[in-house]
């Protein structure tokens, strides 16, 4: 949709279909160019945005840092309470208060979110320490290591070769004391 910002066209949202046109018609003569269908939206900029947020919380793939910025532009740009919040995600408030506490995160902490080197249990626990122990315990102490000299496998990797000896023909399955 699009909004008549001082007379100026100004897109709001689908965003996704205008870059994929603009991919599609690179090019190509302007005759041959896929033509996008816009509606003019006479919605305020508080429920565009809202409707953005349901858009793609429906159609893609949100993570939770998206989530945190989406929820703190609705309490800072628009004054909307957490209940408010709450009822746009169709979320309990504490479910907007965990993830408003995910912006205080590092950046690198938010990266290894993002990346999927943390699960959100983990990044919610980092977001209660400051940058340096946040820093610490993603490296596994000081020296960017678990023992300083090298780099303990993740609990999945662990896992997984847990599962592969596990699953392998001929290997005994492990004794366990109860």
């Amino acid at each position: 949709s699009i909004q008549n910002e001082g007379g100026a066209p100004v897109l709001k949202s689908g965003f996704n279909r205008w870059k994929a046109a603009m991919e599609i018609n690179k090019g190509k003569p302007r005759a041959q160019q896929m033509r996008l269908r816009c509606v003019l939206n006479r919605a305020s900029a508080l429920e565009t945005t809202v409707g953005n947020i349901h858009e793609n919380v429906y159609r893609n793939p949100v993570t939770a840092l998206d989530d945190a910025h989406n929820i703190a532009r609705l309490i800072d740009r628009y004054g909307k309470t957490e209940e408010e919040c709450a009822a746009t995600y169709q979320q309990p408030v504490k479910w907007i208060k965990a993830r408003l506490k995910l912006l205080k995160l590092s950046e690198e902490s938010q990266r290894a979110l993002t990346n999927g080197d943390i699960k959100l249990s983990a990044a919610q626990q980092l977001a209660a320490m400051t940058t340096e122990q946040q820093k610490e315990k993603l490296h596994g102490g000081k020296n960017g290591t678990s023992n300083g000299s090298q780099k303990r496998p993740s609990v999945k990797a662990q896992q997984e070769a847990a599962k592969m000896v596990a699953d392998s023909p001929g290997v005994p399955a492990p004794v366990r004391a109860f």
